[in-house]
């Protein structure tokens, strides 16, 4: 029962009437139907990554226990309602409200093992654009909204990614992420940051702001977004470090995800992720 797990190999543990699957082969996720666990009423999916201890410092821990076998770390980490990520450290269950994606792998030669709850992102890692002649901050990169990893690093955004319009160009700064293939969409989640001040927020809930979610299938470099498809807005305030969820009222095909904020109040837009199921 306490096997380590290989890249080919996925750990099934049964605990009452939940089904407990531990696998660090991001492929092997898409072979869970086909597991006939009859009678169980859940099933619960743990993904093996690696995240660097100056990392794991900036995540919010939720639960410290000792002593705790890995299949008890990992129901504690499934009946904590703000955990997403359990690690194993020093023979401690470590409990975190984290963001890190099946899949993520900067940090696995120097990272702690971890498990996370967190479904298979299909943004990880793709490639970001911006709009022509935008600045993007260098210390708040476009690849960040994608990076699979959201520390909420409280130095000046760098966990994030930015971009800022020119002064005389209207206020309509966006991301494009392209999914490199065409897949069915049904729900896109970003967050804010947890800093920044009234600033952040107020360029955010301008009066007339609107936060704006589209799928496409074609792009040709024209920053023309018109043959999208609305997915939706948010019809709530912002605050700090808040998942916002766009969920389509049926999935859709498409290979690029649009993210525009128009009309904020400042001429910018920053995001520290962006997640697409």
């Amino acid at each position: 029962m306490e096997q380590p797990l290989s890249p080919s190999l996925l750990s099934v543990y049964f605990t009452a009437a939940l089904i407990y699957i531990m696998t660090d082969n991001v492929d092997a996720v898409d072979m869970m139907g086909k597991f006939p666990f009859i009678g169980a009423s859940q099933t619960v999916f743990f993904s093996k990554v690696f995240v660097n201890p100056s990392n794991i410092e900036h995540f919010s821990q939720v639960g410290n226990s000792t002593n705790l076998s890995e299949l008890n770390c990992a129901i504690r980490c499934y009946h904590d309602p703000t955990a997403t990520l359990f690690c194993e450290k020093d023979n401690d269950c470590l409990l975190y409200a984290a963001v890190v994606s099946p899949g993520y792998t900067k940090d696995i030669g120097d990272g702690i093992e971890c498990y996370t709850l967190r479904p298979l992102d299909m943004a990880l890692n793709k490639p970001v654009y911006a709009p022509a002649g935008a600045k993007v901050l260098a210390i708040r990169p476009k690849e960040n909204l994608v990076n699979g990893i959201c520390t909420q690093l409280e130095e000046d955004g760098k966990d994030c990614a930015a971009v800022r319009t020119a002064k005389n160009a209207p206020k309509h700064p966006w991301f494009l992420v392209d999914l490199q293939s065409a897949i069915m969409v049904k729900t896109v989640v970003v967050r804010t940051q947890n800093f920044g001040g009234p600033a952040y927020i107020d360029n955010l809930n301008n009066a007339e702001a609107t936060l704006i979610i589209s799928t496409g299938l074609e792009y040709n470099d024209d920053e023309d977004f018109n043959s999208f498809n609305y997915i939706g807005e948010p019809f709530a305030d912002f605050d700090m470090d808040q998942e916002i969820v766009f969920t389509s009222h049926t999935p859709t095909l498409a290979r690029y995800i649009w993210m525009q904020l128009s009309e904020g109040k400042y001429n910018f837009l920053s995001m520290c992720n962006l997640e697409v199921y």
